[in-house]
């Protein structure tokens, strides 16, 4: 008997195996027979359902040949007549039919054994709206039932007081039921019960959304809820960011549209009306107006006028302003520079993150630059804030190795530039120590005492973060004749346990600063002998001169501050102030790399690496560590990392080793980096993140997945809703779960523009890994205008390189030039990486522009031998050209060697594969076709080569005289592309290639794939 299954995907099984694979609306149509079942359908309806674009004739000509085609699968259980067709059901299996009579029965288990998810899932554009609107009915009425199939297991589990399967079920329930209160009331009484109360929160505020989306309200019932995870919470302290819902001190829980439009009018710092503070939110006008009413009863916001709200107090403000994540922050701001007509700031991260693991744009590893630019961060010692410093070390005159110092910085100084060039020289001079390490306070963290004394907040502070000691410094005097004093302070009581002090004057204040701090080490428990020799003088780590130390600790104060443009200016006038200042140098560096412009933070580095003497052991290797990045000495760079990482361990500098490892295509060892990283810093969400792409990469989904959520736990402003859906996304491709991932990336085009534009091209990435070549081209057009949109034009550049390799791939090459002369206007305008400008001229080589492919090249040639980079990226290029004119020893002599970044190595191995065929070379061609079928680039730029590596397999195998090989291949080609569309060029090449081998037999299966995509 066969067996039709309809409930989360569709396939016809036999007794040998899946019947008309690839048919799609052959079995739609067999569907809606058995769906109809044993009733008969009209053929004008039938026709009118699956062909409504079709003139009468043509419609019925093509439901005869669908019937036909069912035919030899379903024999005499298919009945036709004149008029109507129907399926003797008693013939076939229906999942669909077998859920139904389960849940009539009360057969809950078996039920949802059955149910695999929506009816026809992914058959929604299979035909016309009457299509749209018989499955949507049909879906609606399967979900009822599946709805009360939850509904009574969740019962169940609950008399037996089973709490992990009633999350399961409630869970499975509001999958099914997503705006049905009784669900989501029995989903976060789950939670609840299971000790969850944050998960209850989320999804509670989850809801009210999808409700407000809907034009809809909750009811009182519901909303009463709110009590079951709030009742019996302590009114928190400080402030705690948890996914979507945010508490801040002194105010209450805040629901996300609240949320929302405090963050909006935060970053407008002007009272605003209803319709600014709704834009720039980008909520739904009820959702505002909840939102509005929240915020007002919690005294946040007060009326200032008709539709307009402010802010109740300046300390308010702050608080909402410094709980937005960075990225989150300059979207916003963007959005009201549109909307007023105001300059948008130069915000930047006083730290800024590598973008670990996978960029938007693609590229399944971290780029080495990516890598470089949160490496960068780490050379900057001290992010000076108004009133705290950063470390890690321990106990009041006998602190134990490991303890954490708070540095108190001179306050109230007469003379700030002597004040600015104290705090900077001091945190200098504590941060060589091995024995202690200074604290920051975490970048945003709320001043939870903001109106009482500095010292009592400072106290605060130190008891909230459980830091034993504070070292309090201190200026008094003139000129010439200054006393600086370092008192060591404990950090609860605030008992005062001792002092250290010199007399000294303007001129040698940085000398004599530098024998006070010493003294401070030795104080804390640090041997003298340790102190003695790991010790530099302040004079050549630092600055002998007070007005350079002092602008540059007002740059590291402007770069705390979001402030980039005035942090340059600064680090530019140290610079002025001494030449050969090296950490200034560095910051400048890092400011580059955090710009994008790698190539101005390349001569930084180097310049400071000409000024080693002038840097301390770390930071020296730290550069040295930069350096070996940028040239691809990434043995070199893993070395130095881990260097620093053993001499002062850290989350960051393990995690800065890991990411080495990673641009080297070392998981393995990436993966301990990364564990090391979280053992010192459970919260560090980019080394979890980092895990998952590492997992990903070995082809362990299942852990990535896992390592993916616990990220987003961690902390969601860090892993926004459109960076959790990207990564999940992609794990689940990898698991084959492709309709999961589908949703997943439908799930960023809720987002900003440049979030949708993103999702509309992992959409196309998705559509072109199942060879539907047609839809992700309406995908990546979308994406296109909406990337110009954004003004973002590396993003605009890359997306038409890859729209113009999908032209080529169906033969669209009149179009495909259209795209590359546009992408190539734009590389003129503003210089692209090197691996861009390798995309656009191998796609060039390959359609058979050689003259703009030649271009290319000379302008690689010349800026890699300006910038000393990209020189790989000049190589292949070249042995592309060379494959393109057919002289396989110019080709391999280019590509034929080991060392290529992780994101040219796909393409290195599609021209040393091709180079190799050219010169009659087919077990050398094969092994490099092979290795590259063998990976996994799903998402990269290099996918089109990598699913093209199967059908070099084929040829080369023909080639060699390999038939038996050959054919495998070919149909190993035909059979992963049997839902593909059919104009694909070369899997029609791949077809006929199968039939000339194979014979009739291979002949027929051939045909069946092919009119599966019409």
């Amino acid at each position: 008997m066969i067996n039709l299954v309809t409930l989360g995907s569709l396939q016809l099984n036999g007794d040998t195996g899946p019947l008309l694979s690839g048919r799609r609306k052959i079995l739609a149509l067999l569907a809606c027979l058995v769906r109809h079942a044993p009733e008969p359908v009209r053929r004008a309806e039938l026709t009118n359902l699956l062909w409504p674009d079709r003139s009468e004739n043509h419609a019925k000509q093509s439901l005869r040949q669908a019937l036909a085609e069912l035919r030899p699968s379903l024999g005499d259980a298919l009945i036709a007549d004149g008029e109507s067709v129907q399926v003797d059901i008693d013939a076939l299996t229906f999942d669909a039919r077998l859920f139904e009579d389960a849940v009539r029965h009360e057969r809950w288990d078996e039920a949802a054994h059955l149910w695999s998810g929506d009816f026809l899932h992914g058959l929604e554009s299979v035909a016309g709206e009457a299509w749209g609107r018989w499955l949507a009915s049909e879906r609606a009425t399967l979900r009822r039932s599946a709805a009360q199939v939850f509904r009574a297991l969740n019962a169940i589990a609950e008399r037996r007081d089973d709490r992990k399967a009633s999350m399961d079920w409630t869970h499975k329930w509001c999958d099914v039921a997503p705006l049905d209160e009784e669900a989501f009331t029995a989903r976060i009484g789950s939670l609840v019960r299971a000790g969850r109360p944050v998960d209850a929160a989320v999804c509670f505020e989850g809801f009210i959304r999808k409700l407000h989306n809907e034009s809809r309200v909750p009811s009182p019932a519901f909303e009463a809820l709110r009590q079951q995870f709030a009742a019996g919470r302590p009114a928190p302290e400080g402030k705690v960011v948890i996914r979507g819902t945010v508490t801040l001190s002194g105010l209450s829980q805040l629901s996300v549209d609240a949320r929302s439009v405090a963050e909006a009018a935060s970053v407008i710092d002007r009272p605003a009306d209803a319709a600014a503070l709704q834009a720039i939110s980008a909520i739904t006008s009820h959702s505002f107006r909840t939102a509005i009413t929240e915020l007002v009863e919690h005294g946040i916001f007060a009326p200032v006028g008709e539709a307009s709200w402010a802010f109740t107090t300046p300390e308010n403000r702050a608080r909402v302003f410094s709980v937005i994540s960075a990225d989150r922050r300059l979207n916003l701001q963007r959005v009201v520079a549109a909307r007023f007509g105001t300059p948008v700031e130069g915000k930047q991260p006083a730290a800024p993150r590598p973008a670990l693991p996978a960029p938007s744009r693609g590229s399944r590893r971290m780029r080495p630059a990516m890598v470089i630019a949160g490496t960068a961060a780490a050379v900057m010692l001290v992010a000076v804030a108004n009133w705290a410093a950063r470390a890690s070390t321990a106990n009041a005159i006998e602190l134990e190795p490991g303890s954490t110092v708070l540095l108190d910085q001179v306050r109230d100084a007469g003379d700030p530039t002597l004040a600015g060039a104290v705090n900077t020289a001091a945190a200098l001079g504590l941060s060589q120590s091995r024995h202690v390490a200074l604290y920051r306070a975490p970048r945003g963290m709320a001043d939870t005492s903001a109106n009482a004394p500095h010292a009592e907040r400072i106290r605060a502070l130190a008891r909230a973060e459980g830091i034993p000691r504070i070292i309090k410094l201190d200026i008094s005097g003139t000129d010439s004749a200054l006393r600086v004093a370092a008192r060591l302070i404990d950090g609860s009581s605030g008992e005062l346990l001792g002092e250290e002090s010199i007399e000294t004057g303007r001129a040698r204040l940085v000398d004599d600063l530098d024998r006070l701090l010493r003294k401070v080490r030795v104080t804390l428990g640090e041997p003298e002998a340790i102190v003695r020799d790991s010790s530099r003088l302040l004079r050549e780590v630092a600055s002998p001169s007070i007005e350079a130390l002092s602008a540059y600790a007002d740059g590291l104060e402007a770069w705390s501050a979001d402030n980039a443009d005035s942090a340059r200016a600064s680090w530019t006038r140290a610079l002025d102030r001494d030449s050969s200042f090296a950490l200034a140098e560095l910051a400048l560096a890092n400011d580059a790399f955090t710009r994008d412009d790698p190539a101005q933070g390349d001569r930084w580095v180097r310049r400071a690496v000409t000024h080693a003497e002038r840097l301390t052991a770390l930071d020296a290797l730290r550069a040295r560590q930069m350096l070996a990045m940028r040239d691809g000495r990434l043995a070199e760079a893993a070395t130095l990392a881990e260097q620093v990482a053993r001499r002062a361990p850290s989350g960051q500098a393990w995690f800065d080793l890991a990411a080495v490892h990673v641009a080297a295509d070392r998981c393995a060892d990436a993966i301990t980096a990364f564990e090391r990283s979280l053992a010192l810093d459970s919260t560090h969400v980019r080394a979890r993140l980092g895990l998952a792409d590492c997992a990903l990469s070995l082809g362990n989904a299942t852990l990535a997945l896992k390592h993916i959520d616990a990220a987003q736990r961690m902390d969601s402003t860090v892993v926004t809703a459109a960076m959790y859906a990207l990564h999940r996304g992609r794990a689940l491709v990898r698991s084959n779960r492709l309709p999961e991932a589908d949703s997943a990336f439908q799930a960023m085009l809720t987002g900003t523009t440049v979030d949708s534009a993103n999702g509309f091209r992992w959409l196309a990435q998705l559509e072109m890994l199942r060879g539907r070549y047609g839809e992700a081209l309406s995908r990546l057009q979308n994406a296109t205008r909406l990337y110009r949109q954004a003004g973002d034009a590396q993003a605009l550049f890359d997306n038409l390189v890859l729209e113009a390799t999908a032209f080529a791939a169906i033969g669209g090459r009149t179009r495909a030039s259209e795209l590359i002369d546009e992408a190539a206007a734009i590389s003129a305008t503003r210089p692209m990486p090197p691996v861009g400008q390798f995309q656009l001229g191998h796609l060039m080589a390959r359609i058979g522009r050689l003259n703009g492919a030649r271009e290319v090249l000379r302008q690689m040639s010349a800026r890699s031998a300006q910038v000393g980079d990209g020189q790989w990226a000049v190589r292949l290029l070249s042995a592309s050209l060379s494959v393109a004119e057919r002289n396989p020893a110019e080709a391999l002599a280019a590509a034929d060697a080991q060392g290529a970044p992780a994101e040219l190595e796909p393409y290195r191995l599609a021209l040393v594969a091709d180079g190799n065929t050219l010169a009659g070379q087919h077990d050398a061609a094969l092994d490099a076709a092979q290795r590259l079928a063998q990976d996994w680039h799903f998402g990269d730029a290099a996918q089109d080569e990598w699913l093209r590596a199967t059908l070099r397999i084929a040829r080369v195998s023909e080639l060699a005289g390999d038939t038996t090989a050959a054919r495998t291949a070919y149909r190993r080609y035909v059979d992963r592309w049997k839902d593909a569309d059919v104009f694909l060029v070369e899997l029609s090449m791949a077809q006929r290639s199968l039939v000339r081998l194979g014979g009739a037999a291979i002949a027929s299966t051939v045909s069946g794939a092919r009119g599966g995509s019409r």
